[in-house]
């Protein structure tokens, strides 16, 4: 049976061993781990995001559960709370790193060959925008609501990853199949694209409630009651700075960040900024 590895505090570790679990990341969808075998990006497979930014032990791992997307330096299990696990061993981060050789063969390009589900929506996502839609590097244009949608798969933190780091990101594209190389733009700086609010989520730079808007609970209820209606006007989207420095932050939208979640908005759209660095609370 194919083994996965799973870098994290020693905590937490024992908290998955008894619970026979491993959750869900906390700021993007899905469950996420890397095959033993599989190759070693440290960026990725050790990002300091999510609940721990401690990552000194490593579980090995195996389910029954295959995943959905096979990556050498990542596997994901999509539309799922926890995955049942069965762990083999804990290991300290250096020892575990070594069983990352890149020995799985390859299927394709940028896919492990080890058995993996991409989920039906997504193929039939796919197959949509071959057929009828118009489409960038990282989604399709919705010409009714003036914005794009992101690809399943793709992430905010690979947006911020693709800029931070001189290495691939984890998000391969799902119509011409291509990871690029390099610190960039994982997308133009003009480009509102929406992006889920659960991953927002831990990037407000001010924690604004109804209680403590700066401009106080009548202009709060005002612009509440307008989105309720209206919608995220999407000729204002959501500013978001990222910086090489490893910073990024909501600069601007932070009132309405929180408003959507009250709302209940699954997605809201965003501009991405790309700077060498960006400070908090300025």
């Amino acid at each position: 049976m194919q083994r996965y590895l799973h870098f994290t505090s020693l905590e937490d570790a024992a908290r998955i061993e008894s619970s026979g679990y491993l959750m869900k990341s906390s700021f993007i969808d899905g469950v996420y781990a890397v095959a033993v075998g599989g190759a070693a990006v440290p960026g990725v497979q050790q990002t300091k995001l999510g609940r721990t930014s401690d990552r000194s032990v490593a579980i090995v791992f195996e389910t029954d559960v295959e995943p959905n997307f096979a990556y050498p330096e990542e596997i994901i299990w999509k539309n799922i709370d926890c995955l049942p696990i069965q762990i083999v061993d804990i290991l300290p981060t250096e020892e575990a790193v070594k069983l990352l050789d890149d020995s799985i063969p390859y299927r394709d390009e940028d896919t492990l060959d080890i058995p993996h589900t991409i989920p039906t929506q997504l193929e039939s996502y796919i197959s949509a925008l071959l057929n009828e839609a118009d489409y960038s590097d990282v989604g399709y244009y919705e010409k009714k609501r003036g914005y794009y949608s992101a690809f399943p798969g793709m992430s905010l933190e690979d947006i911020i990853y693709r800029w931070q780091n001189n290495a691939p990101g984890t998000w391969k594209h799902p119509v011409r199949g291509e990871t690029s190389f390099g610190a960039m733009k994982l997308l133009d700086d003009s480009m509102p694209v929406m992006i889920h609010v659960g991953e927002l989520w831990t990037f407000r730079e001010y924690e604004w409630t109804r209680d403590t808007a700066r401009d106080g609970s009548a202009n709060w209820d005002d612009i509440k009651a307008r989105m309720s209606s209206e919608g995220w006007n999407p000729d204002s989207p959501l500013i978001f700075l990222i910086g090489r420095n490893g910073v990024s932050k909501v600069g601007e939208g932070n009132h309405r960040l929180g408003i959507a979640r009250e709302l209940n908005m699954t997605e809201v759209p965003v501009r991405f900024l790309f700077y060498d660095n960006v400070s908090l609370n300025q």
